[in-house]
């Protein structure tokens, strides 16, 4: 199964705090892993990260730990491993469509080639991705994704965030989004969507007064709700609205 990318851009605002106030590379490894697969698990077209001023400590490790996740499994073995990366053996497979390939040619399979390598034994590929057209000679041609094949990473600062024109914030003070349906319908249709999820350490609307807000997890039964539990639960509900 191919699917497509999402036909208007969806996506995800988040501060490093998310990342950074997670002790230990191995913990913060996996929290990453976690966040990476929601994402490709609902489409989202791009993550954003805001970054705190002077500390680009999470732009080198996400960015490297993203780098590694959405590699096919057969191509991993060119990317040099470092400190940042010892820890990638937590990371969940991504498993979108063109990592699910087997080990043998199958006409109408998309790879991803690099140095010639296809991940098949004794087949070669131009750079990029690649479409299997002859199994028996082991054939393939250029071949343009159409296919969804994960996020976008970026980095903004907060006030780069603060001039967009399309956001809303996750917030358990805001409204119910299927009362707002209509709103973010027609939100999304113009400018795509950009979900902005808080920082753990402090409420978002101060940041951002005036920009809608929705309550993705009305009537949560925990005291608090994690940032990456609270973006989990706003791409269910956003994920529904839009389809």
């Amino acid at each position: 199964m191919f699917p497509f990318p999402r036909r208007k851009p969806l996506e995800v605002i988040v501060f490093s705090e998310i990342f950074s106030i997670v002790k230990g590379r191995l913990l913060r490894t996996k929290e990453i892993s976690d966040v990476l697969r929601a994402l490709a698990d609902f489409r989202v077209t791009k993550l954003t990260v805001i970054e705190e001023r002077g500390d680009d400590r999470v732009r080198k490790e996400l960015s490297s730990i993203f780098t590694y996740a959405f590699t096919p499994p057969y191509l991993k073995k060119y990317i040099k491993m470092m400190p940042l990366l010892s820890k990638v053996g937590v990371l969940s497979p991504i498993d979108v469509s063109h990592h699910r390939v087997p080990d043998f040619p199958v006409e109408g399979d998309v790879r991803l080639s690099e140095n010639g390598d296809l991940g098949i034994k004794g087949c070669r590929g131009n750079r990029g991705y690649v479409m299997i057209v002859d199994s028996a000679n082991c054939r393939s041609i250029n071949y343009i994704p159409l296919f969804y094949s994960g996020p976008e990473l970026n980095f903004e600062t907060l006030d780069q965030v603060r001039r967009r024109e399309n956001l809303i914030v996750a917030s358990r003070s805001g409204g119910d989004p299927y009362v707002e349906k209509a709103k973010i319908l027609d939100m999304y249709e113009r400018k795509g969507l950009a979900l902005l999820i808080g920082p753990p350490s402090e409420g978002v609307i101060k940041h951002f007064p005036g920009v809608p807000s929705l309550n993705f997890l009305p009537k949560q039964g925990t005291a608090n709700v994690r940032s990456k539990e609270a973006l989990i639960s706003a791409l269910v509900v956003l994920n529904y609205i839009l389809s």
